[in-house]
């Protein structure tokens, strides 16, 4: 009897070990399930948040290339219009060049014309004289020696005055 209430009693502290460390297995099992599942609730959540972000920069990127094609559009329609300007510019400029060139002789020609035209007058035989509102304006030198007054003299009395009245 003795033999069998020993091995009783060996079955029943045996039995309370092995049953206490397989309910603090299961408490820790537990335990760590309820973490687990939070854990894994938070990294959904977190996998969402992340993937909305990714859905955002794609969006984002999508947006920002659309831009750039969009600016070098207009960089490149830009420098088609610079070109074309450019060349208009050149065009006018060279326009402007031939202009003042053909100017320069126009005014040269005028100068001479002037200077002939000046001696011709000055050395005249004849008196000439120009009249504008009843006032003389000009006058040679041959119209002095034939009026007897200076042309500033000539220049203040009324052109009538030097005309005989008949």
């Amino acid at each position: 009897h003795l033999a069998m209430g020993g091995m009783v009693v060996l079955f029943w502290l045996l039995m309370f070990f092995t049953a206490r460390r397989v309910n603090n297995t299961i408490k820790l099992s537990l335990k760590l399930k309820i973490e687990n599942s939070d854990l894994v609730a938070y990294l959904e959540e977190a996998k969402e948040g992340v993937e909305k972000a990714n859905e955002e920069l794609k969006a984002e990127i999508i947006e920002r290339k659309k831009a750039e094609e969009e600016l070098q559009k207009h960089r490149e329609h830009l420098e088609v219009m610079v070109k074309e300007r450019t060349a208009e510019l050149q065009t006018s400029n060279q326009e402007l060049q031939m202009e003042i060139a053909e100017r320069k002789r126009m005014e040269e020609a005028l100068k001479e014309s002037e200077e002939k035209y000046r001696l011709l007058v000055e050395n005249a035989s004849d008196a000439i004289v120009i009249v504008q509102d009843g006032f003389l304006k000009f006058c040679n030198q041959r119209a002095e020696q034939l009026i007897g007054y200076s042309a500033a003299e000539m220049a203040t009395i009324p052109f009538t005055d030097y005309v005989h009245p008949e």
